[in-house]
């Protein structure tokens, strides 16, 4: 049985430091996307309509990326919440 607990506990501590790895991601994904706005408003102005176009397409595959990150880290928060459960049935 301890060697079971053990298994647990690493499941859940492996799962919190996913889910923290996704949600840092998710954050610099999104602030990386928030440049490329910035930076593609900035093309306009100067009249670069083809570079403020690509750096929006490729915004829009950062924040997909941002998206997909944010929700590994909420499944892996809700996994370490049921691993929780059944370890506190041990405790």
């Amino acid at each position: 049985m301890d060697t079971s607990v053990s298994a647990l506990t690493e499941e859940h501590q492996e799962a919190m430091k996913t889910a923290s790895m996704c949600d840092r991601r998710h954050r610099r994904l999104t602030l990386k996307a928030e440049q490329m706005k910035d930076a593609a408003v900035k093309a306009l102005q100067a009249g670069n309509d083809g570079e403020a176009r690509k750096l929006l397409e490729v915004k829009v595959k950062v924040l997909e990326s941002a998206g997909a990150s944010l929700r590994r880290a909420q499944i892996n928060r809700a996994l370490a919440a049921k691993l929780e459960e059944v370890l506190q049935a041990y405790w």
